[in-house]
């Protein structure tokens, strides 16, 4: 029998920025034995697969250095890892105490608060720290046997830079009061490291935080010898310190993370790429859910094994020839079968259900990675099979794709699973208030620290819905208002007043909400994405309010709703608008949010990253790979040709962004990473589409702040090392312009060397099922067009700076209400520019004066 083919999941989570998560975890780097070729069958033999992740290889187990130390606090203090000066740092883990098998990866570390009574009960103070470079890195001992030598150099063996760049903490994530005090916030790496035995030595280097007295001293215990420090940034030697107390954490998936797409990689026998043609299914579907029998063997009826199964994909598979290379000891992974839905994972086993209907190819497959794995698969040689009937085959190595910002399910028990009721609170014509309370262990995929930037709401699939909602012209709400806050009691004592249940809630979107037409359909799942101000949850339950004045329609929409246990979550709700109190006792409806990792406080908008393999190009420097099926190195955004790029920009302040600058990404293919060969830049802002009729115009900017190479490479998959395709961040003032809330595009657009290639900008690196992004190719003639590529439409990354603007009287943006807001006001009113219709009614006449004037008067 061959042996189980290994299932190397690439779960691209929060945690690991991407980096993949190997079934069985001891494979990441290594062969599995011989291989089974079940899902890639062809010669028209269909083939049914069913295999059981389990736990221990999907999350391992984060490790604590001292072990001793992991139930008990340390006996020092010292705050040089979180100075507000800079520090350079270096400690030796005893292979002893490291804790994970040779061969796995090291994905971040964690510190947590010691036990002097100078510390504050929770650190970072308001306003949270931050550096501007903080790297971290990891190696080999060049010195084991003996004490660590007064060079930091000197004491590393084949290092390998783990993390770079800025790093903020937000306020209150590190917890005083206990003994010892809980983790706080990681220190996540951009590359995990591949630990290859022996001690562990751990660099650390920062700048300082700038933050004076905002400095809290972290858990240490001594050790002479084994840990030195400097008071300089990239310090060459150090002298004697003390030993931090460390949490190591493993690439793998937090309960919640969404999933996206899997793939396979051949075994190490196979000699050539596959296939050697053109190969396709005409029916190729995937199938996860949590595992019906922990602790048993995977029983011969399939759906038997699966609890709370999604169907993630179905539909035709095709692969190019030599989707599958070779070369090195283990292959490079296969091609991605992109889901067409994610999947939240549920904690505990997964179990994988992979069928297919044979293909077209006359070509023998090979065979795929693999390991031995009893009693976790099952086999049947037919298409949808029922009954297993070849249990003990290979587990295939299998990677799982992540969405590259995490998608919560708001309770995370019905991530995956309908609710028993239905709501029609959210969406209601008539005005509501709903408050709903959320448990800490149902926001599983949020981590303390990351920020909140959407939430969507699910279908319910009852006929007394349409087949879709809204109807012909959309459904407006005129006043619709999001509330997130940390819990104001715990859960048994959830009330009927809206503000008791709160402690420092953040109104993080205010105005009107407009959906459109069939935006909510029977048989998709979640409906349109609602943007919201950046949220920053800082553990606790969370409760989300939602208040809105209904819409114009004849009727509403019922949404997916559950009656969840005590435990887990409270809601309730009130016909009324902006109402103090709620009936408790309502159905909570299930919500998703978006979160990822946090940014910098003047960020106002971050429209993802080009970056997908952290380091993973030339000379170690970060890249950007095009992954088949994407064909697209770029898009071509030439001002002189009139063609651009854009995508969209959704102010969501109740009285809007002051925009200071613009961050963009651009190449030429041939440029060098010295001087830019990049001659103007172009950002135009628009309400609406732009170049089109109707669209208004408010901010056009050239005037160019900074122009360097972001350190990345745009590359094909084949030659992940090419250094033809350097990317310049292109910073573009925007002159502190004020735009209100609303739905804008940020179109882009630049002139270079006439004797290169392009300028071009390259997509994000954004998938999560079927989800698509916003962005539009631009044309001369005034042509706009989705952006198009791989079958979906795509994202374009850029970077808007500024703040949100605190009240309404502060007009022009300066953080202050005095004349030159009346000033600013004035001129807009006499162009008749739409932000000074503050009435709404679209005329410009002395009601809206009058507005001015009372919000103009009343605190800031």
């Amino acid at each position: 029998m061959r042996a189980l083919a290994l299932l190397a999941m690439g779960v691209g989570v929060s945690s690991a920025a991407g980096q993949p998560v190997v079934v069985p975890n001891g494979a990441a780097g290594s062969a599995g034995g011989q291989g089974v070729n079940t899902p890639i069958r062809n010669l028209g033999q269909p083939r049914t697969y069913q295999v059981r992740l389990r736990e221990g290889e999907l999350r391992p187990a984060p490790v604590v250095a001292p072990p001793a130390y992991a139930t008990a606090p340390g006996t020092g203090n010292l705050n040089t890892l979180v100075r507000d000066e800079a520090r350079t740092y270096q400690m030796r883990i005893p292979e002893a105490e490291v804790g994970v098998p040779i061969g796995s990866e090291i994905d971040g570390v964690w510190l947590r608060l010691g036990q002097t009574a100078s510390n504050p009960a929770a650190w970072p103070a308001a306003g949270g720290a931050s550096w501007n470079n903080y790297e971290v890195a990891l190696s080999e001992d060049a010195n084991p046997g003996s004490n660590l030598s007064s060079g930091f150099g000197a004491n590393q063996r084949n290092a390998v830079m783990v993390r770079r760049g800025p790093l903020a903490i937000p306020a209150g994530l590190f917890l005083g009061g206990s003994s010892p005090n809980p983790w706080g916030a990681p220190i996540r790496f951009q590359r995990p490291y591949r630990y290859a035995g022996g001690n562990l030595i751990l660099t650390v280097t920062h700048d300082g935080s700038g933050q004076a007295l905002n400095v809290a001293a972290m858990d240490v215990v001594s050790r002479p010898g084994q840990a030195i420090a400097a008071t300089s940034f990239r310090a060459a030697t150090g002298s004697a310190t003390t030993w931090h107390v460390v949490q190591l954490s493993r690439p793998g998936l937090r309960v919640g993370d969404a999933l996206g797409g899997l793939s396979f990689r051949l075994e190490d026998m196979t000699m050539a790429a596959w296939p050697p043609s053109a190969a396709s299914w005409g029916n190729y579907e995937l199938t996860l859910g949590e595992d019906a029998r922990p602790g048993l063997d995977l029983g011969a009826l399939l759906a038997e094994n699966q609890a709370n199964a999604v169907a993630v994909r179905a539909g035709a598979l095709a692969l190019a020839a030599g989707a599958f290379p070779v070369g090195g000891s283990p292959k490079p992974w296969g091609p991605e079968i992109a889901f067409d839905r994610p999947w939240a994972y549920a904690g505990g086993n997964a179990v994988l259900t992979l069928s297919h209907d044979g293909g077209s190819l006359a070509a023998e497959p090979p065979f795929l990675d693999s390991v031995t794995a009893a009693g976790d698969t099952m086999t049947a040689s037919s298409f949808r099979a029922a009954l297993g009937t070849t249990p003990g085959n290979p587990l295939a190595v299998v990677r799982l794709s992540a969405c590259p910002t995490g998608w919560a399910a708001l309770p995370a028990s019905n991530a995956n699973v309908a609710g028993d009721t239905a709501s029609s609170d959210l969406l209601h014509r008539q005005a509501r208030t709903y408050q709903a309370q959320v448990s800490a262990g149902q926001l599983a995929g949020v981590t303390p620290g990351e920020v909140i930037t959407a939430i969507q709401f699910r279908n319910d699939e009852s006929a007394t819905n349409p087949a879709s909602w809204p109807p012909a012209g959309g459904a407006r709400f005129e006043d619709y208002e999001i509330m997130l806050s940390q819990a104001g009691q715990g859960l048994g004592s959830f009330g009927s007043s809206v503000a008791g249940n709160q402690r420092s809630p953040v109104t993080v979107r205010r105005g009107p909400l407009e959906i459109a037409a069939g935006s909510y359909a029977r048989g998709s799942s979640w409906g349109p994405e609602i943007p919201i101000q950046a949220y920053t949850y800082r553990g606790g339950d969370l409760v989300v309010t939602v208040s809105h004045g209904g819409h114009g329609q004849a009727s509403g929409y019922a949404l997916d709703a559950a009656t969840p246990a005590p435990s887990v979550a409270k809601a309730g709700s009130k016909d009324s608008f902006r109402s103090e109190q709620i009936a408790v006792g309502g159905p909570v409806s299930l919500i998703r949010a978006r979160a990822r990792a946090t940014f910098g406080s003047e960020v106002l908008w971050e429209g993802g990253s080009i970056v997908n393999r952290a380091f993973g190009g030339a000379s170690g420097a970060d890249a950007s790979v095009l992954v088949p099926p994407d064909q697209a190195m770029g898009f071509v955004a030439r001002a002189d040709a009139g063609s651009g790029v854009a995508d969209r920009l959704d102010v969501v302040s109740a009285f809007g962004w002051r925009l200071d600058s613009v961050e963009m990404f651009a190449f030429q293919t041939g440029a060098g990473t010295g001087a830019s060969t990049i001659t103007q830049t172009v950002v135009n802002v628009w309400r609406g589409v732009p170049r089109q009729a109707g669209s208004e115009l408010v901010a056009a900017h050239t005037g160019v702040l900074g122009d360097a190479w972001s350190g990345v490479y745009r590359a094909a998959a084949a030659t992940p090392g090419d250094t033809q395709r350097p990317v310049r961040r292109i910073r573009v003032d925007m002159g502190g312009v004020v735009v209100s809330s609303g739905a804008y595009f940020v179109e882009m657009a630049f002139r270079g060397s006439g004797a290169l290639e392009g300028p071009l900008v390259a997509p994000a690196a954004s998938y999560c099922g079927a989800e698509a992004g916003h962005g539009l190719a631009l044309s001369a003639g005034g042509v706009a067009a989705p952006a198009m590529d791989g079958g979906k439409r795509v994202s374009f990354p850029f970077v808007v700076r500024g703040f949100a603007i605190a009240c309404a009287g502060d007009y022009n943006g300066d953080a202050a209400v005095d004349f030159n807001d009346f000033l600013t006001f004035l001129n807009d009113f006499n162009m008749q520019r739409p932000r000074a219709d503050l009435n709404g009614d679209g005329t410009w006449d002395f009601n809206d004066l009058l507005a001015f004037l009372n919000v103009f008067n009343e605190a800031c």
